[in-house]
């Protein structure tokens, strides 16, 4: 099983120049720690998270890491014209030396209206730019003519080179979603969703595969899992620090920042857990604990809830460990602790150099 790292770039109370140095300094950490591989979100209009353009991120880690591997997940495709997004990260895949992933994803619905665009297009633009994106890195001349886009003659130069293309990655919620990615091949990710419906998402995602119906091969079938992460020397300080930091990430999240609710109390956790995402619902801080929707504690109980979710047979688990108000330091130390006393029990070797 391979280790990464998922970073928001979240507001974390210091100023915004801060932020961005302090997770590019954590990233770096993360390849020394010998992390696999490092996912930034996209985010737009919100501190939730401070990366409107992870691209420039990943531009900028390129010349920062030798090893680790690296993407967005997600870049919100229906935001993206596709054969400029296509050009980005064949610029990309070679300033990684090939150690570009590419999560790809429908996005936010709160986000569309804000940028002029009908929540009903997302999966139709999402589909559609998925399509041009697949045209553009396999054939000579881009012709395309769907709802959204239409392109002409249009060659892409240069090519990437990771071959055909780097490696499509999808953050999956929906059923429709996790066949379609079965259908094709496509690796999936899982992360707002509870335990009990990861775990039916990805037996319906290996039941699918192979089920294409004609449909191409466009890559090789993974399951990840991303689950906010925090360790410390003893699990009370594990819990404490955590659940603060928690539950200023679902502040952000519910974009409700009234001082009616800006305590950590059961009834406050409820209401912005809710108010958040609504297919997760209503949950308390111990809630999440108990479902491991959260991996708090010392390292031995760390690694002993990842343990206990062996039966989901991921090939990559993805901790964000830079969450809410973890400071820096916080953050580097829950690092520390992860790669040096957790992942060592759950993997015989280190992290391989790419080829």
């Amino acid at each position: 099983m391979k280790f990464g790292g998922f970073m928001y770039f979240q507001n974390r109370g210091v100023d915004t120049t801060r932020v961005y140095d302090e997770h590019l300094a954590e990233i770096e950490l993360m390849e020394e720690l010998g992390f696999d591989e490092v996912w930034l979100a996209e985010h737009h209009f919100t501190y939730y998270g401070m990366l409107p353009s992870p691209n420039l991120i990943l531009a900028n880690l390129a010349a920062r890491t030798r090893r680790l591997r690296m993407g967005a997940m997600i870049l919100t495709l229906p935001f993206y014209e596709p054969i400029r997004l296509a050009e980005e990260l064949t610029m990309l895949d070679h300033l990684t030396h090939g150690r570009l992933n590419v999560g790809i994803g429908s996005g936010v619905a709160r986000e569309f209206a804000r940028r002029g665009l009908a929540v009903e297009d997302a999966k139709p633009r999402f589909f559609e730019a998925f399509d041009v994106l697949v045209k553009a890195f396999t054939e000579e001349r881009l012709n395309h003519d769907g709802q959204f886009w239409h392109y002409h003659d249009a060659p892409l130069e240069p090519k990437p080179l990771q071959q055909p293309f780097p490696p499509f990655y999808v953050a999956a919620s929906s059923a429709e979603t996790v066949r379609w990615c079965a259908e094709r091949g496509l690796p999936i990710a899982q992360m707002n969703s509870e335990t009990a419906d990861v775990r039916q998402a990805f037996a319906a995602y290996r039941a699918a595969l192979g089920r294409g119906n004609g449909a191409p091969k466009l890559g090789t079938p993974s399951v990840r899992l991303f689950r906010p992460t925090y360790v410390a020397e003893t699990t009370e300080q594990a819990l404490a620090e955590a659940e603060q930091a928690y539950f200023r990430f679902f502040q952000l999240f519910s974009t409700d920042e009234s001082p009616a609710y800006g305590t950590p109390t059961p009834e406050n956790w409820r209401y912005h857990t809710g108010k958040a995402l609504r297919r997760l619902g209503p949950h308390t801080f111990e809630e999440f604990d108990a479902d491991n929707y959260v991996i708090v504690g010392d390292p031995e109980r760390v690694a002993a809830k990842l343990q206990s979710l062996s039966d989901l047979e991921l090939d990559a688990y993805v901790g964000n460990f830079a969450f809410g108000t973890l400071t820096h330091e916080q953050v580097s130390r829950s690092l520390r602790l992860f790669a040096q006393e957790v992942m060592p029990r759950l993997r015989a070797a280190p992290a391989a150099a790419p080829a």
